[in-house]
């Protein structure tokens, strides 16, 4: 399998929700992906990532890069 390059430079970062047969910007991460990323939205809201209450979908990507951001050693729901 070759990959693209072009479309993995043009994939967006931060939060993605499915549309039909692409994945565009969501709003903001839903509670359940902060959740299997192991952050509460109080820990979202000290790192300045935007939380969106309302959606209800879980996409593996973004958990993976909630996950990235917790690991770079900011300091999430303790002192730093």
């Amino acid at each position: 399998m070759t990959w693209n390059r072009d479309a993995i430079s043009s994939a967006p970062t931060g939060p993605v929700v499915v549309r039909g047969p692409r994945l565009v910007r969501a709003t903001g991460y839903s509670l359940i992906e902060l959740e299997r990323a192991g952050l509460t939205a109080g820990d979202a809201s000290r790192l300045g990532l935007p939380v969106d209450r309302t959606r209800l979908t879980l996409l593996g990507c973004n958990v993976l890069q909630l996950c990235a951001l917790a690991d770079r050693g900011q300091s999430v729901g303790g002192p730093p």
